[in-house]
């Protein structure tokens, strides 16, 4: 029982680490093609400063979460409670993104539309 016991911390362990590198992974990515995304927008932001603090905010908080995963990747074994922040973190970043963001990109390119007339 102790042996499958172990087996079992040992497996979760491993999962724990293989989605974190994964999430390292989405989080080092995430900036990056903001940065890109960021020309694609520049119009909507200079018109919109709603979008622009919502893409700041988006921003400071995949940095946040780099160094958090950054930190729990290099950790040896578990450690609950930086794990459980990192978890926090993310749960953090999703809400954020699939409320606020998404909301205020959606409402920004409603407006946009809006104001693009067809070509005759």
């Amino acid at each position: 029982m102790p042996n499958e016991f172990v087996k079992v911390v040992e497996d979760v362990g491993h999962d724990i680490k293989i989605g974190a590198e994964d999430v390292g992974k989405a989080v080092v990515w995430l900036p990056a093609h903001l940065v890109q995304a960021e020309k694609v927008i520049a119009s909507v932001i200079k018109d919109s400063p709603v979008v622009k603090a919502d893409v700041l905010t988006l921003i400071s908080k995949t940095v946040s979460l780099e160094s958090l995963v950054a930190n729990d990747i290099a950790a040896k074994g578990l450690n609950l409670q930086s794990d459980m922040a990192t978890i926090q973190a993310i749960e953090d970043l999703v809400s954020y993104v699939r409320g606020q963001f998404f909301t205020d990109i959606s409402t920004a390119y409603k407006d946009l539309k809006a104001d693009v007339t067809p070509a005759a």
